[in-house]
């Protein structure tokens, strides 16, 4: 009757007699441990199977403490079984006095691995939502950051471009005004990373393969890193597209590579690796934030000093860096975390100290054949005499615009906000011929003054210019065919050009 009550239950339970020989064990316990009743009945408790209960804390447990205290709760064991392979169990053992015979050790086991994996897997998951709300916190404050600084870089550029035109190159003060010029440019670019560790910058994307993409950095590659480095690249050969901005690419292949020289200042290898991979459910659930689906994946190894997991929690928090003053800014890896999350991938990073860095880039594919990498024109473009209106409400930022586009010759028209542009356009319908509009403007919005102005088949060209986007017009700005951008800070030259190439799209 006993055994047949013991086999009702579910969890494993084994008695064992004084001298813990087991007398009795019930069919879940044979079940879970894969074994026989010829191979438990009649044998030592420690040296069932491959002596796994063999353990000198449960020893004593069971020797010591149980005959004083008549009970032990919740002892967990962590071992690896013959049949089953690692488990976690928590067992549970209580002396029992039977009639004309010495005590029993009545023992129950809970089988608790799937649990303790399930925790583990969300404590994983929950460390990557912090992690993740951490840096998009960081990312909100720099992308708040850049948009202000980027109109004030933007006014010091430009006029001290003016200045510089207007004195010419012999004049004492041209040094001044050009080293003006270059340390306000040294802080745009430092602006431009962060927009990109934001993910507010605008993008220009296009299908691309990506090996192409990194076989056309080698070269330049190999001469930055110099001869103390030996670069291999090993690439899938059929490699998925992917829809990403070439310019953004190369600018994540060359900062993983730099840091990587960094890491290895007695020379070592660098490898960059490109595959083909498939993300399922089942890997999504312990990544938060990754979508199932076909990705490309872009390794880049090096065999430096590497990386104490302190130092990865936070490598890419803008301006953090382990290198010494004046060695480095802090931006590259959080230019590169920027990146790849605002054209929807992910990236791991896997570094042990004394073992070398892996990151590991992973980027949505598509079903598309690549195109060609599409080239900038560099020639010099003249000015005009068509009339142009300026929304900006900064006012040093539209003031500057409007001298630099005066001094190429166009008549300027300014307006402070969208509704006092909305009013200048209907009152001068034919006479505006390019309207320039920053995103964010009070009153209307660049996003609305563009809409209405389409709606009214208004003829002139239209460009945006920003310093970073919002969700004005949706979280990550992509441009397509019926919208021209420009960046902030600018430089008068970048400002004549793009100008001129609108106005001249009209004549054609």
């Amino acid at each position: 009757m006993l055994q047949d009550i013991f086999d009702t239950v579910e969890e494993p339970v084994i008695i064992l007699d004084c001298n813990f020989v087991a007398r009795l064990a019930n069919r879940s316990f044979f079940k879970l441990f894969r074994t026989t009743e010829a191979e438990v009945i009649g044998k030592p408790f420690f040296e069932l199977g491959n002596k796994q209960w063999d353990i000198e804390e449960l020893r004593a447990l069971l020797k010591d403490v149980l005959p004083r205290y008549k009970v032990v709760e919740h002892f967990v064991v962590t071992r690896k079984f013959p049949a089953i392979g690692e488990r976690t169990m928590v067992l549970n053992a209580r002396e029992v006095v039977a009639e004309h015979e010495s005590s029993l050790i009545f023992i129950a086991i809970h089988d608790v691995t799937e649990m303790e994996e399930n925790k583990k897997r969300l404590q994983k998951l929950q460390d990557q939502l912090i992690a993740a709300q951490r840096m998009e916190s960081i990312a909100l404050l720099a992308g708040g950051i850049a948009h202000d600084f980027n109109n004030v870089l933007g006014v010091i550029i430009g006029y001290a471009e003016l200045a510089l035109k207007k004195v010419g190159a012999s004049h004492p003060l041209s040094e001044n005004l050009t080293r003006i010029t270059q340390a306000a440019q040294q802080g745009a670019q430092m602006v431009r990373q962060l927009l990109a560790f934001s993910r507010r910058q605008i993008l220009s994307p296009q299908d691309i393969n990506i090996n192409n993409l990194i076989e056309g950095l080698l070269k330049l590659l190999g001469k930055t890193l110099g001869e103390h480095i030996q670069l291999k690249f090993i690439p899938e050969e059929h490699i998925h597209t992917i829809h990403a901005d070439p310019v953004q690419i190369e600018q994540i292949v060359m900062n993983l590579c730099l840091n990587a020289r960094d890491a290895m200042p007695e020379g070592g290898q660098l490898i960059i690796e490109t595959s083909n991979c498939q993300l399922d459910d089942e890997y999504c659930k312990t990544h938060a934030q990754v979508k199932p689906g076909d990705y490309i994946m872009m390794a880049v190894t090096d065999t430096g000093h590497g990386m104490s997991k302190a130092i990865q929690e936070r490598i890419f928090e803008p301006f953090f860096t382990t290198k010494q003053p004046g060695k480095g800014t802090g931006l590259g890896l959080s230019v590169v975390h920027g990146i790849v999350t605002q054209h929807g991938g992910f990236i791991n990073v896997y570094s042990e100290v004394g073992k070398g860095t892996t990151f590991k880039i992973y980027l949505p594919g598509v079903e598309r054949p690549a195109v060609a990498r599409k080239e900038m024109l560099k020639e010099e473009i003249p000015g005009g005499s068509e009339t142009v209106l300026i929304v900006e409400d900064e006012a040093g930022m539209r003031d500057m615009m409007k001298a630099v586009l005066e001094n190429l010759g166009y008549s300027v028209i300014a307006a402070e906000d969208g509704e006092q542009a909305l009013h200048l356009i209907s009152d001068n319908p034919h006479r505006i011929q390019l309207v320039i509009s920053d995103i964010i403007v009070p009153k209307i919005g660049g996003k609305e003054l563009f809409e209405e102005l389409k709606s009214m088949n208004f003829e002139g060209q239209f460009l945006f210019i920003s310093g970073y986007t919002s969700n004005a017009i949706h979280h990550n700005f992509i441009t397509d065919k019926d919208v021209e951008a420009l960046l902030k800070p600018f430089s008068p030259a970048e400002l004549g050009k793009k100008v001129r190439a609108l106005l001249d799209r009209v004549k054609r």
